[in-house]
Protein backbone atom coordinates (compact mmCIF):
# COMPACT_ATOMS: atom_id res chain seq x y z
CA UNK A 1 0.00 0.00 0.00
CA UNK A 2 2.85 2.21 0.18
CA UNK A 3 4.27 2.11 -3.33
CA UNK A 4 7.55 0.24 -2.47
CA UNK A 5 9.28 -2.05 0.05
CA UNK A 6 11.60 -0.04 1.53
CA UNK A 7 8.51 2.94 1.69
CA UNK A 8 6.76 -0.07 3.18
CA UNK A 9 9.13 -0.73 5.38
CA UNK A 10 9.82 2.50 6.55
CA UNK A 11 6.08 3.25 7.28
CA UNK A 12 6.19 -0.20 9.55
CA UNK A 13 9.23 0.91 11.50
CA UNK A 14 8.20 4.41 12.06
CA UNK A 15 4.91 3.67 12.86
CA UNK A 16 4.31 -0.21 14.93
CA UNK A 17 6.05 1.14 17.52
CA UNK A 18 4.20 4.12 18.09
CA UNK A 19 0.78 2.54 17.78
CA UNK A 20 2.12 -0.37 20.33
CA UNK A 21 2.31 2.61 22.72
CA UNK A 22 -1.84 2.20 23.14
CA UNK A 23 -1.55 -1.06 24.36
CA UNK A 24 2.02 -0.89 26.44
CA UNK A 25 1.03 2.09 28.32
CA UNK A 26 -1.96 0.68 30.02
CA UNK A 27 -0.08 -2.35 30.84
CA UNK A 28 2.65 -0.42 31.87
CA UNK A 29 0.43 1.81 34.27
CA UNK A 30 -1.21 -1.40 35.68
CA UNK A 31 2.12 -2.19 36.76
CA UNK A 32 2.98 0.33 38.40
CA UNK A 33 -0.17 0.50 40.48
CA UNK A 34 0.06 -2.78 40.90
CA UNK A 35 3.18 -2.26 42.72
CA UNK A 36 2.63 0.97 44.24
CA UNK A 37 -0.75 0.67 45.42
CA UNK A 38 -1.68 -3.26 46.18
CA UNK A 39 -4.85 -2.57 48.03
CA UNK A 40 -6.66 -1.03 45.14
CA UNK A 41 -10.01 -2.41 43.96
CA UNK A 42 -10.50 -2.89 39.97
CA UNK A 43 -12.40 0.20 39.59
CA UNK A 44 -9.22 2.56 41.33
CA UNK A 45 -7.00 0.71 38.68
CA UNK A 46 -9.32 1.59 35.93
CA UNK A 47 -9.74 5.10 36.91
CA UNK A 48 -5.80 5.58 37.45
CA UNK A 49 -4.72 3.89 34.13
CA UNK A 50 -7.74 6.53 32.59
CA UNK A 51 -6.69 9.34 34.15
CA UNK A 52 -3.83 10.67 32.14
CA UNK A 53 -3.77 7.83 29.37
CA UNK A 54 -3.43 10.25 25.84
CA UNK A 55 -0.56 12.33 27.85
CA UNK A 56 1.39 8.60 29.02
CA UNK A 57 0.56 7.48 25.36
CA UNK A 58 2.12 10.62 24.07
CA UNK A 59 5.14 11.01 25.98
CA UNK A 60 6.13 7.37 25.72
CA UNK A 61 5.43 7.92 21.97
CA UNK A 62 7.74 10.60 22.07
CA UNK A 63 10.37 8.51 23.88
CA UNK A 64 10.36 5.43 22.07
CA UNK A 65 10.38 7.88 18.63
CA UNK A 66 14.54 8.13 18.52
CA UNK A 67 15.36 4.47 19.42
CA UNK A 68 12.76 2.21 18.00
CA UNK A 69 11.83 3.88 14.53
CA UNK A 70 14.17 6.45 13.52
CA UNK A 71 17.20 5.03 15.35
CA UNK A 72 16.38 1.19 13.55
CA UNK A 73 16.87 2.92 9.84
CA UNK A 74 19.20 4.84 10.32
CA UNK A 75 21.42 2.17 11.79
CA UNK A 76 20.22 -0.63 9.23
CA UNK A 77 21.45 1.88 6.50
CA UNK A 78 24.59 3.24 8.11
CA UNK A 79 25.65 -0.99 8.36
CA UNK A 80 24.32 -1.86 5.07
CA UNK A 81 26.35 1.13 3.18
CA UNK A 82 29.60 0.32 5.21
CA UNK A 83 29.12 -3.69 4.27
CA UNK A 84 29.16 -1.85 0.49
CA UNK A 85 31.96 0.18 1.18
CA UNK A 86 33.97 -3.08 2.76
CA UNK A 87 32.55 -5.35 0.91
CA UNK A 88 32.31 -7.41 3.89
CA UNK A 89 28.53 -9.21 4.10
CA UNK A 90 27.29 -11.09 7.19
CA UNK A 91 26.90 -14.89 6.48
CA UNK A 92 23.17 -14.50 6.36
CA UNK A 93 23.31 -11.60 3.87
CA UNK A 94 25.68 -14.13 1.38
CA UNK A 95 22.98 -16.18 -0.27
CA UNK A 96 20.67 -13.17 -0.71
CA UNK A 97 23.76 -11.06 -2.79
CA UNK A 98 23.92 -11.44 -6.58
CA UNK A 99 26.49 -11.19 -8.40
CA UNK A 100 27.19 -10.00 -11.94
CA UNK A 101 29.91 -11.23 -13.69
CA UNK A 102 30.74 -9.04 -16.88
CA UNK A 103 31.90 -10.94 -19.88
Amino acid sequence: YTGSAQSGYYAAQIGLPLILQFVTAPLHLLGYDIYNNPKNTIKQRFQFMGKDYLKNVSIRMVRMAPPWSFGTIGNKEIRENLHDYLKVYPKRMQSTLVYHVSG
